[in-house]
């Protein structure tokens, strides 16, 4: 499994929102990614002192990659809850310092994952920071519901 976060500065159930398209250039310079990659985004807020994700559930293909995007200046960390993943996911993820992002400390900050090569599953995560934590889930899948757009 190759997971690579990467930190940048620049609430449905089982919503599977369109991956950007294609990924911004930012993306694009950073991770030298092109038209055929699929970037799916958790975005990060506050309402009522509490954090939030959305969507709190997300359905992504295998090989996609994940960007939490925090939109306000609150801040706040994105980690994966180790006991709740294989044994081999949570070793990898430890083990190369992958299971949680650097502190997220403005609008706009980034923490992105790659899941190329992770396996089908559910990928439980917690938000946490200077209001109430929030949990959110990545659910890698093979589904036909989880596709890139038509061409334009």
């Amino acid at each position: 499994m190759s997971l690579v976060p990467l930190s940048l500065i620049g609430c449905g159930e089982r919503e599977a929102p369109p991956p950007q398209d294609p990924p911004d250039q930012l993306l694009r310079d950073s991770l030298t990614l092109d038209d055929e990659d699929q970037v799916f985004r958790v975005v990060l807020t506050t309402e009522n002192g509490q954090n939030r994700v959305d969507p709190a559930t997300l359905v992504v293909p295998p090989g996609a990659w994940l960007e939490f995007v925090t939109m306000d200046g609150w801040p706040r960390t994105v980690t994966f809850q180790l006991d709740s993943v294989p044994p081999s996911v949570s070793e990898l993820l430890r083990s190369t310092g992958q299971d949680a992002s650097p502190p997220l400390l403005e609008a706009g900050a980034r923490f992105v994952v790659a899941l190329r090569g992770a396996p089908v599953g559910r990928y439980p995560y917690r938000v946490e920071g200077s209001a109430e934590p929030a949990r959110g889930v990545v659910v890698i899948e093979e589904t036909e519901s989880v596709t890139r757009p038509p061409e334009r």
